[in-house]
């Protein structure tokens, strides 16, 4: 289901299509026949961060951005941090479990 999904999305655009192993990767399929294996971890984050970032500027031009993150106690700093790069307008709901809320 994903690869079909990653190729219509890809095909339909081209700024899609530069982002396309970090899709690949985030949607776990075969990434082989990319570079992404090339990148260190920092490279393939900051990839992913934008390919994340350019998901959205797609998505706000057809319907507001809705951002849930679940258990928002278990994200990294520089996921936190990514949101405000969000394009508006959008919404960023974020839960953090009971025992973890000060």
């Amino acid at each position: 289901m994903w690869s079909a999904v990653f190729r219509r999305s890809c095909c339909n655009s081209e700024s899609l299509s530069l982002h396309a192993p970090a899709l690949k990767a985030l949607l776990n399929l075969n990434v082989t026949d990319t570079d992404w294996t090339t990148f260190d971890l920092i490279d393939r984050k900051r990839r992913l961060a934008s390919a994340f970032l350019e998901v959205c500027r797609l998505q706000i031009r057809y319907r507001p951005l809705f951002i849930v993150i679940d258990d928002a106690q278990w994200c990294d700093t520089e996921t936190i941090q990514l949101l405000p790069n969000a394009p508006e307008p959008q919404l960023i709901w974020l839960s953090v479990a009971q025992e973890c809320r000060s």
